[in-house]
Parts: C-alpha cells; sequence; structure tokens
C-alpha cells in the first residue's frame, strides 16, 4: 500500500508542474511536463510522454480519474466506461427500448467506438494509449500529434490540431505504421485480432510491436500482448466480461517469442533473435476485464523502465517482462517483426459475475498468426 500511494504521489507531483504559477522564473514553471490544451494532454517530449505512458497503466480508475480531474482532463478511456454504464442502464430495459437506445449511443459515440451488427470496441491502440488521448484518440508530443486509433498509432510531425484532424479525416499519414521510428517518434505495429468463439463468449488477443527513439533512449523497442474476453447479454450484443487466462505447457516447450530485426540504414531485416517468455507473465491477471501487458523490452529500455508497485499486478503493464539482450553495439538498430514460439494459452471466461452465467473455459489455442490474426470455433 505504501509503494502503491508513493506511485500516485508521483504522479501528482508530476502534474502540479502543469498548473499555472504567478511566477515564471523557473524554467520548469515555464515549460510543464504535461498539460491541457484545448481537450487533449501535451506532453514536453518523448521522454516525459513515455514515462507517463508507464505510470498511468499503474493506476486504478478511481486514481486515474483523480488524476485526470487534476488536469480538468477527460481521456478516452473514461468515456468509454460512460458508454457501458449507459449500456448497463439499458439493459434492464425491455427489448424495444434496449435497441432504441443502443441505437443512439451508437450516433452519440461514433468515432471514438467502433461498433458492428453485435458488437463494439474502444478505438484506440491499447490500454495506455487510450487513458492519454482525448475522445478523437489525440495525443500531442512536442510539436507532433500522435493519433492512437484501433489501428495503430500513426504521428503527425511538426502539425497544428487542426492540421491533424484534416490529414486523419482524409486518412493522410507523414509517418508510416511499422516502419522505421524517425528522431523523436513512438510508432506501432498492430497485429490483428486473433478470435476464439465458443458458446456465447468469445477472446480476443493480439500483439503488438512499438518503437520509440529520443535523444534520451535512442531507438528502443517492446512488445506486449493484449486480451479481451466478451459474452453475449441477452439481447446478443457482445460485451467486456472477466477473465483468467495463463500459459498453456506445449510438449515441454518453454513459451517463446522471435524478434526480427533492421537497421538504419543498412538492412539487417535477415537477423533474428529466439528468447524465453517470463513464465510468470500471467501473474495477477486474474479475473481482469482486459490487459495490455509487456512482453518483452530492448536492453537499452530497462534503465528507463519507472518503478512498478508490486501490489498493483493487475493493473501494472510493465511487469514480469523478458529483456531481450542488444543485437550489436550499432545504435540504429529497431525491432522490425515478433512472432510468438511454442506459446500456447488457456483462458477462462466469467460472464455476469460469479452468481450469474456459468464460466467458459476454453480449450488451449496457439495464435498461428500474429500479424493478420484470425478466427477459431471452439
Amino acid at each position: 500500500m505504501k509503494l502503491k500511494l508513493t506511485i500516485l504521489a508521483l504522479g501528482l507531483a508530476l502534474v502540479t508542474l502543469s498548473c499555472k504559477k504567478q511566477s515564471v522564473s523557473s524554467s520548469q514553471e515555464q515549460f510543464p511536463e504535461v498539460k491541457l490544451e484545448n481537450d487533449y494532454l501535451a506532453f514536453k517530449d518523448y521522454a516525459t510522454f513515455f514515462k507517463y505512458y508507464q505510470l498511468n497503466s499503474t493506476l486504478s480508475d478511481s486514481e486515474r480519474l483523480k488524476w485526470e480531474q487534476s488536469l480538468s482532463f477527460s481521456s478516452l478511456t473514461t468515456l468509454y466506461n460512460k458508454f457501458n454504464n449507459e449500456l448497463d442502464v439499458l439493459e434492464k430495459g425491455t427489448k424495444e427500448s434496449y435497441f432504441s437506445g443502443f441505437k443512439s449511443l451508437q450516433q452519440e459515440y461514433k468515432g471514438a467506438i467502433l461498433f458492428t451488427d453485435d458488437s463494439y470496441k474502444i478505438n484506440s491502440s491499447g490500454i495506455r494509449e487510450s487513458a492519454l488521448a482525448n475522445k478523437k484518440g489525440i495525443i500531442k508530443v512536442g510539436n507532433d500529434y500522435l493519433y492512437a486509433s484501433e489501428k495503430g498509432i500513426t504521428t503527425y510531425k511538426e502539425t497544428t490540431y487542426q492540421k491533424a484532424l484534416e490529414m486523419i479525416e482524409s486518412k493522410i499519414s507523414t509517418e508510416l505504421n511499422g516502419r522505421a521510428p524517425n528522431p523523436n517518434s513512438f510508432t506501432s505495429n498492430i497485429g490483428g485480432w486473433y478470435i476464439i468463439n465458443k458458446d456465447r463468449g468469445r477472446v480476443l488477443f493480439r500483439m503488438k510491436l512499438y518503437n520509440i527513439n529520443s535523444p534520451v533512449f535512442g531507438y528502443q523497442s517492446f512488445s506486449s500482448l493484449e486480451g479481451m474476453a466478451e459474452h453475449k447479454n441477452i439481447f446478443g450484443t457482445y460485451r467486456d466480461v472477466r477473465m483468467s487466462a495463463n500459459f498453456t505447457p506445449v510438449s515441454g516447450k518453454t513459451p517463446g517469442m522471435s524478434v526480427w530485426y533492421d537497421h538504419i540504414p543498412a538492412d539487417l531485416s535477415g537477423d533474428v533473435k529466439y528468447i524465453n517468455l517470463n513464465p510468470n507473465y500471467f501473474d495477477g491477471l486474474y479475473n481482469v476485464e482486459r490487459f495490455d501487458r509487456v512482453l518483452a523490452i530492448s536492453e537499452g529500455l530497462q534503465g528507463n523502465i519507472s518503478a512498478i508497485d508490486p501490489n498493483a499486478r493487475g493493473n501494472a503493464q510493465f511487469i514480469n517482462y523478458v529483456v531481450v539482450p542488444r543485437l550489436s553495439n550499432n545504435p540504429n538498430v529497431y525491432w522490425k517483426t515478433v512472432g510468438l514460439l511454442f506459446t500456447e494459452f488457456s483462458v477462462m471466461i466469467q460472464p455476469g459475475g460469479v452468481f450469474s452465467n456459468p464460466e467458459v473455459l476454453f480449450s488451449p489455442f496457439i495464435m498461428f498468426d500474429t500479424q493478420d490474426g484470425g478466427v477459431v470455433n471452439q
């Protein structure tokens, strides 16, 4: 508890730098680490953004809301939770009122939430990003604007907020996903959802790769696994439910992953490392609605990972990862592609709470295509 309060105090202390002060003699006061501009957060630089990117993932919902309120900010995560609360109310009504109200909510939350005939998802590349983005998915870092949509992170370099919105609308990008990270950048390569259906429930997993480049870090990389569980309600709509997940040993093999490298400017696309994953990776991920936990980080990033409260294991995302050794002393090497090896998952979901619908236990499964995803029926 003491460590958790320490981290929260650190977050609030950092936020304090963003408040307007009467004296402007200090450079920290003139250039706060993070502040609110219009309705989006503006971070001083990429190193600062990455610090908050980590720390925010350790906060509970109530702690995150206090942090947002201290900045007069409302995140995409908060908007998504508000939508779910409104849908909870509709579920208690009649079939007619549910579908009528659901249709109205689709119009109200269009863009922030992606809808299909029987499901919906937050329009974000991940939990960490949605907690820092506004309802349009925008985060400002330095003079750049990051757009964190469900498909990945797109960077609009050295532009204005309005121009960034125009380019998002016209699907123009100044930096392609999955490519070499330009100086001062944060890029992603988001795999497709791997969906396993069983009865009225389903689980969705996807693998993600991030590259960051800043004067503080140089070129660094990390990869994470995002998972969520859904179950159809009485009206046939897939809704978030709680899940528990773990590794399942495959013929005595140790769960692992592959990391393929590339180099700037030369091509090192043939260089690869195979590493074992941390066997305790899933520790603490019991009875959670979704997770987005880091699998592995590059060696040079290790000293820049903030201390994480071990008591917040259900929320913390930068724990139980493995550190991938450097490929060489060349500082311009980054991760091009990642994949899973001998990695099988076991998942149980619990729709509607312990005393409601029975749990759904999925047969062990392997993500055969981490790039494009796929659908499996059990």
